[in-house]
């Protein structure tokens, strides 16, 4: 009768550290010593290598290699299998295991600890959607910031997806496109993690509108989601507008005390992008125009880049604007360098208003009389003017005394242009109407439009409105020859 077989498990393990297996599967070397335990025969031992989560080796666990060797008696057998671990394989650490097959009192061994890991399957992110709030969102050309929504969901086991945002000209989200955001967040096995984000665009992202798209890197099949729409616009540089000069026609332009319009050209250039130029025309009493001067004209232009707006406009000098000279200033709103330029010297003069004088009025030779039904009488009056040359509206009066008002008698109504400090002398014709009672009067000289009326009289009452004539009716007598008898 021939012996029985007795194999032995003597030991397994794994060279070096832990190992890890990816979560697809893989190959795992193992070192493995089997004993045949009879003294004088050979024989073919069947064993198996299992993975185990615990110390206790048995079928139940995860078989990775199954193989027969011829061993002789009272020998051992060592080698190196090469063992597969299935994708099936849960995710975890294990123990390897051992297993005689032959052995009637089953014989297993294991590693001393945990020396095989199998590792997790990566989380599945999807890019869900991203977009941003209202409506087309401007950047300056310096650049700035944006809000976008985004949504990444994870059908697998919990982990952190590292994802970027991107501005992109078309469809295709890629990494060619302008990164404006990049981050990670942790997203749990099937859920979805929404969150608002504050991306930022550089000033070097060039002009024009994007879509914005979210793109996940860490995916195996890498997911990129983009807005419906270009909902980012990237706004071109703003125009740089220069005032480049203005003047006004001519010599020196006056304007009354009263105001007026004058004509002034004035030149705008724009080295940037066409744009719309928003100026203003000041008067300033010295060099250095601001908003403090006298705003004489507000205006916009449309310059085209590379361009020159040239135009003589027409500006209004108020009233209260003080008499004096002045330069007149272009000065520019919505350049981010205000721009200001001036006239070469002080070119318009705002003139301060004439100086009427009452001089004198007087009549020729002796008492001038009216007859009681009226009558024209001629007056003789100077007036001067010491300011600026303009039109003088004057009356003459008959006034019981030398006070001269609106309150006398009306008898003349003119005007008269009186150059700067000269004295306008003339005789006038007056009217003296039926209606002014008889009487002795002073002839009155009176200035409207001064600003301080001045009046003058004659020295005496040298008009007499003569007072109507008196009729008598006279005794008539008729000879008594002469009457009739009317009785035959």
């Amino acid at each position: 009768m021939s012996e029985e077989l007795d194999f032995n498990a003597i030991s397994v393990s794994v060279p070096g550290a832990v190992i890890s297996i990816p979560s697809t599967g893989g190959n795992v070397n193992i070192d493995r010593s089997i004993q045949n335990a009879t003294t004088s025969t050979a024989g073919n031992c069947k064993y198996r290598i299992y993975l185990s989560s615990d110390t206790v080796i048995d079928a139940g666990d995860y078989e990775i290699y199954s193989d027969s060797v011829l061993i002789q008696g009272n020998s051992t057998d060592t080698r190196t299998d090469n063992c597969t671990v299935g994708g099936a394989v849960p995710t975890g650490f294990y123990y390897v295991g051992l297993y005689i097959t032959r052995d009637f009192t089953t014989q297993t061994v294991r590693t001393a600890g945990q020396d095989v890991e199998k590792l997790p399957f990566p989380p599945e992110f999807n890019a869900v959607s991203i977009s941003v709030p209202g409506a087309v969102v401007h950047i300056p050309d310096t650049g700035g910031n944006f809000d976008a929504t985004r949504s990444i969901n994870n059908t697998s086991t919990t982990g952190t997806c590292n994802y970027r945002i991107y501005l992109s000209t078309d469809t295709t989200i890629d990494t060619g496109d302008y990164e404006v955001y990049s981050n990670s967040v942790v997203v749990n096995n099937g859920t979805t993690d929404t969150d608002t984000v504050t991306c930022n665009v550089g000033g070097a992202v060039p002009t024009g509108t994007y879509y914005v798209g979210l793109y996940l890197l860490n995916d195996f099949n890498t997911q990129t989601c983009r807005t419906a729409a270009q909902d980012v616009e990237k706004d071109p540089p703003p125009p740089v507008f220069n005032a480049v000069s203005v003047s006004v026609p001519g010599a020196v332009i006056h304007i009354p005390y009263v105001g007026g319009n004058f004509n002034v050209s004035r030149s705008i250039s724009n080295a940037s992008t066409t744009g719309t130029s928003n100026y203003r025309i000041y008067l300033s009493v010295d060099t250095t125009i601001d908003v403090t001067d006298y705003e004489v004209l507000s205006d916009s232009v449309l310059v085209n880049n590379g361009t020159t707006d040239t135009n003589t406009v027409i500006c209004f000098a108020g009233g209260a604007v003080p008499t004096g000279t002045y330069y007149v200033g272009l000065y520019l709103l919505n350049d981010y360098n205000t721009q200001t330029c001036n006239t070469a010297a002080q070119d318009v003069e705002k003139d301060p208003p004439p100086e009427f004088n009452a001089v004198s009025v007087s009549v020729p030779g002796a008492i001038v009389h009216v007859p009681d039904s009226g009558g024209n009488i001629d007056v003789s009056r100077s007036i001067n003017n010491t300011s600026t040359t303009d039109t003088c509206n004057y009356r003459i009066y008959l006034s019981t005394d030398n006070i001269i008002d609106a309150g006398d008698y009306l008898i003349y109504s003119n005007s008269v242009i009186i150059n700067n400090g000269t004295t306008d002398t003339n005789t006038d014709t007056c009217a003296v109407a039926g209606g002014v009672p008889a009487g002795m009067y002073y002839a009155g000289l009176y200035i409207v439009d001064n600003f301080n009326t001045q009046t003058a009289c004659t020295a005496a009452q040298d008009v007499e409105k003569d007072p109507p004539p008196p009729f008598n009716a006279a005794a008539v007598a008729v000879p008594r020859a002469a009457v009739l008898n009317l009785t035959t």
